[in-house]
């Protein structure tokens, strides 16, 4: 059995303004930093050896403050793991886009999809280079005994889960993908297993999605 895991990037100031990120990036806040480093140790006590990581700002800080407890950890940036392309949306709250691009906005509602931001991507553009590379990972470790972690973004993420649990993937689904939770697969021939954690504490079964 195979198993990895996916782990989000801090939290960011802009997350805490709850503005758009996409491609952009901003600091890691101080809780961003704890939550790099518990999810760390986390990652550490599950004797992960290896991380594939999105090569944004976010994502690098992120994986520099969990190496204090994954020191031999080996690390591989992939742009196939970044955020998706939001285009003109970058930097605005969703306030601010639904009064500004009230037409796309609402698109985006009905096109979950395929509908883009100006000069962004779709989330079908997401999918087409995350799920590859998520089975060309998965191949590699088919017959190893290690594991390993994906360092990455809330819609990458999201799309992976929905993927590697037969989810539909045109449609938004109710689940978290919290800077302080952190995914765990089993991929198994009668099916793929999800657990989470949250704060660094855990196992609970299938996705979070208290409070919703």
């Amino acid at each position: 059995m195979t198993s990895f895991f996916l782990v989000r990037h801090g939290e960011t100031v802009w997350n805490v303004q709850k503005r758009i990120q996409g491609s952009s990036d901003s600091p890691l806040t101080v809780l961003g930093k704890k939550q790099a480093e518990r999810n760390g140790v986390l990652l550490a006590q599950h004797e992960v050896s290896q991380l594939y990581a999105s090569p944004l700002v976010r994502v690098q800080k992120t994986v520099e403050c969990m190496q204090a407890s994954l020191r031999d950890v080996k690390i591989e940036f992939d742009d196939r793991l970044r955020e998706i392309d939001q285009g003109a949306w970058e930097g605005l709250t969703w306030k601010e886009v639904q009064s500004r691009y009230r037409k796309l906005a609402n698109r985006q509602r009905r096109d979950y999809l395929y509908s883009r931001a100006p000069g962004g991507e779709s989330r079908a553009d997401v999918l087409a280079r995350a799920v590859p590379f998520v089975r060309e990972l998965l191949a590699r470790w088919e017959s190893s005994e290690g594991t390993f972690a994906i360092v990455s973004h809330g819609l990458v993420i999201r799309l992976i889960l929905e993927h590697m649990l037969d989810m539909d993937v045109e449609r938004q689904h109710r689940f978290h993908v919290w800077n302080s939770l952190v995914y765990r697969i089993d991929v198994e021939a009668s099916g793929n297993v999800v657990t989470h954690y949250l704060n660094g504490e855990g196992p609970y079964e299938g996705l979070h999605t208290n409070h919703l």
